[in-house]
């Protein structure tokens, strides 16, 4: 059983592709306000990651929220 520590060390991901660029958004607006306090960008890059990785972060990544499973064909 996963503690609230535990879960505050997870950053859920998801991808958005833009003019052929992926951009990766941070699910959790908390999470997502408080790296972008830190990087001054709305979105994380693979250097984001690994530092993030580096200070015990575990990266998920999930469905981006503006895909449903309905939406699919």
């Amino acid at each position: 059983m996963a503690t609230q520590q535990d879960l505050n060390k997870v950053i859920q991901v998801y991808i958005e592709t833009k003019y052929g660029t992926d951009y990766n958004y941070v699910k959790d607006e908390a999470q997502a306000e408080a790296l972008e306090a830190l990087t001054k960008k709305k979105t994380i890059d693979r250097y984001d990651i690994r530092a993030l990785e580096k200070l015990g972060y575990t990266i998920e990544l999930v469905m981006s929220p503006k895909v449903s499973l309905n939406t699919i064909k």
